[in-house]
Protein backbone atom coordinates (compact mmCIF):
# COMPACT_ATOMS: atom_id res chain seq x y z
CA UNK A 1 0.00 0.00 0.00
CA UNK A 2 1.41 3.14 -0.81
CA UNK A 3 1.32 6.38 1.55
CA UNK A 4 -1.23 9.17 0.35
CA UNK A 5 1.31 11.96 0.63
CA UNK A 6 3.54 10.45 -1.91
CA UNK A 7 1.41 11.34 -4.65
CA UNK A 8 2.45 15.19 -3.41
CA UNK A 9 6.31 14.74 -3.65
CA UNK A 10 8.03 16.79 -5.72
CA UNK A 11 11.42 15.64 -4.84
CA UNK A 12 12.58 12.14 -5.54
CA UNK A 13 15.78 12.14 -2.80
CA UNK A 14 15.72 13.87 0.56
CA UNK A 15 18.85 15.91 -0.51
CA UNK A 16 16.79 17.66 -3.36
CA UNK A 17 14.44 18.04 -1.33
CA UNK A 18 16.80 20.62 1.16
CA UNK A 19 18.67 22.14 -1.95
CA UNK A 20 14.95 22.89 -3.05
CA UNK A 21 14.32 24.43 0.61
CA UNK A 22 18.03 25.88 0.67
CA UNK A 23 17.23 27.43 -2.72
CA UNK A 24 14.10 29.13 -2.08
CA UNK A 25 15.34 30.30 1.13
CA UNK A 26 18.20 32.23 -0.44
CA UNK A 27 16.52 33.75 -3.31
CA UNK A 28 13.47 35.05 -1.45
CA UNK A 29 15.40 35.91 1.89
CA UNK A 30 14.53 39.75 1.56
CA UNK A 31 10.87 38.90 1.35
CA UNK A 32 10.96 36.01 4.46
CA UNK A 33 10.69 36.79 7.79
CA UNK A 34 12.15 34.87 10.84
CA UNK A 35 8.95 33.43 11.18
CA UNK A 36 8.53 32.09 7.30
CA UNK A 37 11.73 30.80 7.11
CA UNK A 38 11.23 28.85 10.34
CA UNK A 39 8.02 27.58 9.26
CA UNK A 40 9.70 26.14 6.31
CA UNK A 41 12.33 24.55 8.07
CA UNK A 42 9.08 22.68 10.25
CA UNK A 43 7.50 22.10 6.32
CA UNK A 44 11.33 20.31 5.66
CA UNK A 45 11.60 18.58 8.53
CA UNK A 46 8.35 16.92 8.89
CA UNK A 47 8.44 15.89 5.08
CA UNK A 48 11.75 14.03 5.53
CA UNK A 49 9.60 10.29 5.17
CA UNK A 50 7.89 11.39 1.95
CA UNK A 51 8.63 14.31 0.37
CA UNK A 52 6.01 16.30 1.87
CA UNK A 53 3.87 17.25 5.07
CA UNK A 54 0.17 16.66 5.86
CA UNK A 55 0.13 18.75 9.51
CA UNK A 56 -2.48 20.78 11.50
CA UNK A 57 -1.97 24.47 12.25
CA UNK A 58 -1.30 23.45 15.73
CA UNK A 59 1.72 21.65 15.30
CA UNK A 60 3.62 24.25 13.25
CA UNK A 61 2.36 27.06 16.05
CA UNK A 62 4.07 24.88 18.99
CA UNK A 63 7.15 23.88 16.93
CA UNK A 64 7.72 27.95 15.94
CA UNK A 65 6.37 29.10 18.64
CA UNK A 66 3.98 31.54 17.32
CA UNK A 67 0.14 32.24 16.93
CA UNK A 68 -2.15 31.01 14.35
CA UNK A 69 -2.03 33.95 12.80
CA UNK A 70 1.78 34.09 12.10
CA UNK A 71 1.05 30.47 10.58
CA UNK A 72 -1.51 31.36 8.48
CA UNK A 73 0.69 34.24 7.02
CA UNK A 74 3.07 32.22 6.33
CA UNK A 75 1.64 29.53 4.41
CA UNK A 76 0.02 32.70 2.40
CA UNK A 77 3.00 34.24 1.74
CA UNK A 78 5.07 30.96 0.74
CA UNK A 79 2.31 30.04 -1.35
CA UNK A 80 2.10 33.27 -3.57
CA UNK A 81 5.92 32.92 -3.38
CA UNK A 82 5.70 29.49 -5.22
CA UNK A 83 7.89 27.88 -2.33
CA UNK A 84 5.39 25.64 -1.31
CA UNK A 85 1.85 24.39 -3.10
CA UNK A 86 -1.57 24.17 -0.37
CA UNK A 87 -3.79 21.46 -0.95
CA UNK A 88 -7.05 21.05 0.88
CA UNK A 89 -7.49 17.24 1.95
CA UNK A 90 -8.94 15.54 4.56
CA UNK A 91 -7.58 12.62 5.79
CA UNK A 92 -9.41 9.53 6.90
CA UNK A 93 -9.19 7.21 9.72
CA UNK A 94 -9.63 3.91 9.31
Amino acid sequence: MTHYLKEYSRFNTIEEMDAGAEQHTMSNWDEMTKSDRLFLDVIRRYSVKYGTAHLKHGTIEEAIGKSNVTVLRAIRKLVNLGIIEKFHYIRLYT
